[in-house]
């Protein structure tokens, strides 16, 4: 999942690479920002995602999870 963009951020979160939040939505349209939030939604859900804030109001920070550690998680919204 880590991109060169992840790995040139300079953040890491248990060891992998991150990148800001905030990064993920830099120059993009508004419909592109609903698309890619609601993915990182879908990434979180499945645990695919590390979401890390230090602080309140602080920078979020976004990491890759090693996908072979992870048990997805079933769809429960019926669709």
């Amino acid at each position: 999942i880590a991109t060169p963009e992840i790995a040139a951020a300079g953040f890491e979160i248990e060891g992998k690479p991150a990148i800001e939040f905030s990064r993920v939505f830099a120059g993009r349209r508004r419909s592109e920002m609903i698309g890619m939030f609601l993915a990182l939604l879908h990434l979180m859900k499945n645990r695919l995602v590390t979401v890390r804030q230090d602080k309140i109001e602080g920078q979020i920070y976004l990491a890759p999870r090693d996908p072979d550690a992870v048990e997805i998680a079933p769809d429960t919204d019926g669709a």
